[in-house]
């Protein structure tokens, strides 16, 4: 999988999550973000505008602050994620782009407006913020 990852970045531009991530960054356009540990700990989730993209590195400007991800290496896929309704009862797809972090961590981005308090399946159970 590291193989993987380390030829899924391409420079800016030369693919179409790398355009989309260029295109948010320059509309200003407010995100919906989840970003989680390895271990499927919720670190933030929230709205942020997305303020720098390069080939190694993006920041998210959030109201509480900024987090400056180091993307070199990671794996970029664009498509649904899917969220679970905190009851588990049901669960609905969110178009978005995914970024699977070298480090095992992971960064979800989406133009949709995420529930409060998200909840997701993660290969170790569930995470929810909250």
């Amino acid at each position: 999988m590291k193989q993987d990852r380390e030829a899924a970045i391409v420079p800016s531009g030369a693919s179409a999550a790398a355009e989309r991530l260029e295109t948010w960054r320059t509309s200003g356009q407010q995100l919906g973000f989840v970003y989680l540990r390895q271990g499927g700990e919720l670190i933030q989730s929230g709205r942020a505008r997305l303020t720098s993209f390069d080939e190694s590195t993006l920041r998210l400007i959030a109201s509480g602050g900024a987090l400056l991800v180091v993307h070199q290496g990671a794996l970029l896929v664009q498509g649904p994620q899917w969220f679970f309704e905190p009851s588990l009862s049901g669960a609905y797809p969110v178009e978005g782009l995914s970024i699977a972090l070298p480090n095992d961590d992971w960064l979800f981005l989406t133009e949709v407006h995420l529930p409060e308090h998200p909840l997701i399946s993660t290969e170790g159970g569930w995470s929810r913020s909250g």
